[in-house]
């Protein structure tokens, strides 16, 4: 996940493909409005959502969902 980040950002953050939890874990992330998850509750998002997209009903039926736990704002910490 950290090397396709980095893949997808570098050349707008610095810090892309960097570990939150490793280098800031105490540094809260926002843009606008949306509040980021917090370092330590990444990796929990990232392998809910990964398990999930494996589940190809649950893919087909809310792939938003599971883009929403890749991005995951603080909103949408409900597990």
């Amino acid at each position: 996940m950290l090397s396709t980040h980095k893949t997808l950002f570098e050349a707008v953050y610095p810090w892309a493909g960097e570990d939150r939890l490793t280098n800031a874990s105490g540094i809260g992330v926002s843009k606008g409005s949306v509040l980021f998850a917090r370092p330590d509750h990444i990796r929990r998002a990232i392998d809910y959502a990964l398990e999930k997209g494996q589940d190809k009903a649950f893919m087909l039926a809310k792939p938003g969902e599971i883009m929403g736990h890749l991005l995951y704002p603080s909103e949408l910490a409900t597990f």
